[in-house]
């Protein structure tokens, strides 16, 4: 216990990397001490008191009220639906301590196997999800997996990059059951989280904004524009257009049309503004149809 506090430590420090000093000194604080009342008479006769004691014991040795409120709020939620952590110290020790547990247990092999989950880690995955959704937490979520095995150093049994892909791809699995109960279609799940799943608040963003664009006249059309593209161009052509080459009108056309709504296209994608980038991309449309149509 002592070594996963020190790991959780590290994890805060980590995770508030960018925070002011006062709120990680704070979260380390709480990071030291959570695990603490799990060595008292009173949560070793009821287990269910952890967290609870802690924060009592916390207050009456006169630690700062956010401290001793993130030393109960980082074991929540303890059930799939259950309560979140209302303060954002609490918060990321919460992602902090789940992430651990998980990344612990892919190390040495004890991993969920159809209905048996003997360490609730499908629960613990589910809840740093939800708390992640609910706080709208930027986070790098193959950065902070890898800085996690990194904790471990060599205690773990297997490979380091076979850990951290089983773990992340343990993670999307638990996103998408959670997108899917929330109603949105596992095609358009699957087609955002195979492109890039890092950042949970974007990837649903995402979601959301594809969803939303599935329904509307143009999405059809669209689809088929991008296949015909995907049919004769290799995605990792980087190659620059040198428009002095161009020999049909309809080429310049969608060399002008490119240049005026990619423009928007790219401010569009700092701001994370997905439903205006479909739209706009659906204004490329009339060029591209009518470049296949015209050149050979």
């Amino acid at each position: 216990m002592y070594d996963k506090v020190s790991r959780l430590i590290k994890l805060a420090g980590y995770l508030s990397k960018d925070l002011n000093g006062e709120f990680r000194e704070k979260l380390q604080r709480a990071a030291f001490l959570c695990k603490a009342d799990l060595l008292t008479e009173m949560v070793g006769e009821f287990p269910s008191l952890q967290g609870v004691m802690g924060r009592e014991y916390a207050l009456l040795d006169g630690e700062s009220p956010e401290v001793a409120e993130a030393i109960y709020e980082h074991y929540l939620p303890t059930t799939g639906k259950g309560e979140l952590p209302a303060t954002d110290i609490g918060s990321l020790l919460s992602i902090a301590d789940k992430i651990d547990s998980i990344v612990g247990c892919f190390g040495i092999g004890l991993i969920p196997t159809g209905t048996a989950d003997p360490h609730a880690l499908r629960r613990q995955a589910l809840g740093v999800i939800g708390i992640i959704l609910a706080k709208r937490l930027s986070l790098n979520l193959p950065a902070l997996i890898g800085k996690s095995v990194e904790l471990f150093n060599n205690r773990l049994t297997r490979g380091k990059d076979e850990i951290k892909g089983e773990v992340l791809e343990f993670i999307r699995a638990r996103f998408q059951q959670r997108m899917i109960s929330s109603g949105y279609s596992y095609d358009v799940i699957e087609a955002v989280t195979s492109i890039n799943f890092i950042d949970l608040i974007d990837v649903f963003s995402r979601v959301k904004s594809l969803q939303e664009m599935k329904s509307h006249p143009d999405f059809e059309p669209l689809v088929i524009t991008f296949k015909r593209i995907a049919n004769i161009i290799d995605a990792s052509w980087q190659e620059e257009v040198d428009p002095s080459l161009f020999k049909e009108e309809a080429e310049k056309a969608l060399h002008d049309s490119y240049q005026r709504v990619g423009s928007r296209i790219h401010q569009l994608m700092e701001a994370r503004d997905y439903a205006a980038i479909l739209s706009h991309l659906t204004m490329l449309k009339p060029s591209v149809d009518r470049f296949f149509d015209e050149v050979l």
